[in-house]
């Protein structure tokens, strides 16, 4: 059931975001590069935090 749910769930995702218009997939990508961008920053705040810890 709950695969069947995903496999679904992608299949719905995917085919707007090619239908979608430059500039909207645009947005979708810098929104998910400010997602990443803002894991980075969290990533490397949790690692000053240990090395703090550990020193």
């Amino acid at each position: 059931m709950v695969k069947k749910r995903k496999k679904k769930y992608i299949k719905i995702q995917l085919p707007p975001k090619k239908e979608e218009e430059p500039m909207s997939s645009k947005l979708a990508w810098k929104q998910k590069n400010d997602k990443a961008f803002l894991f980075y920053i969290g990533f490397i705040i949790f690692i000053s935090v240990i090395v703090k810890v550990l020193d």
